[in-house]
């Protein structure tokens, strides 16, 4: 089965972000971040072990995986997929507004953080 290229994922979550409303939420602007998450690609591994990977990751990321919430802890020596939606305990869940699954915040912010972990 063909991958689908990036312009396609950008285009469906374009779209998946315009059917949530034009209303500021926080859950509309993590949206908006998920395609500037996207749109920037995939994170470059450096040969230098020191510079790869440390557990923190950029605002837009932040703000697609766990909202307000991970962008505002991101300043803290921890890693910041402990701040992501459905990371802790039943109050970390989203309030989950879509129907596809990965693209609902709880499961972005689950993805998100066993992403960080590999």
């Amino acid at each position: 089965m063909k991958k689908p290229s990036r312009p396609v994922i950008f285009l469906i979550l374009f779209l998946l972000t315009v059917t949530l409303g034009a209303c500021k939420s926080e859950y509309h602007r993590s949206s908006k971040a998920c395609l500037k998450m996207i749109d920037a690609g995939l994170l470059k591994l450096s040969p230098d072990r020191a510079q790869r990977f440390q557990g923190k990751v950029d605002e837009a990321t932040a703000l697609c995986r766990g909202g307000d919430r991970a962008v505002e802890f991101r300043d803290t020596p921890w890693v910041d997929w402990a701040n992501y939606w459905g990371t802790g305990d039943a109050s970390s869940k989203a309030d989950d507004k879509t129907a596809f699954k990965h693209v609902k915040p709880t499961d972005r912010g689950i993805d998100g953080a066993l992403l960080d972990l590999e």
